[in-house]
């Protein structure tokens, strides 16, 4: 099966960045919503708190980010991301 039709079936999503209040935002929207949700990772360039991933279903994301995602019904579903899925040790080939 091609990547494209894989990503498809699996309810794709679209990718944006964008920087708010210091942080930046990669926002996931989805291709096919009765698939799957929207994805937002937050990270903060400077390191000094945690990236944090949200799920949320359509609609704008609110203007103070990250204190009212919960409230415009996004759902934090990651707590601690440390990106190790990109790296590579001699552990873990």
């Amino acid at each position: 099966m091609p990547a494209a039709r894989k990503t498809a079936t699996r309810g794709g999503h679209d990718w944006t960045l964008t920087q708010t209040g210091g942080l930046l935002a990669y926002l996931g929207r989805s291709a096919d919503p009765s698939r799957a949700g929207d994805m937002l990772l937050l990270v903060d360039p400077t390191g000094a708190r945690p990236a944090t991933v949200w799920l949320g279903r359509g609609g704008d994301l609110p203007a103070n980010l990250p204190d009212d995602l919960t409230s415009s019904g996004w759902h934090e579903i990651v707590t601690s991301y440390d990106a190790s899925v990109t790296r590579h040790s001699k552990d873990h080939p």
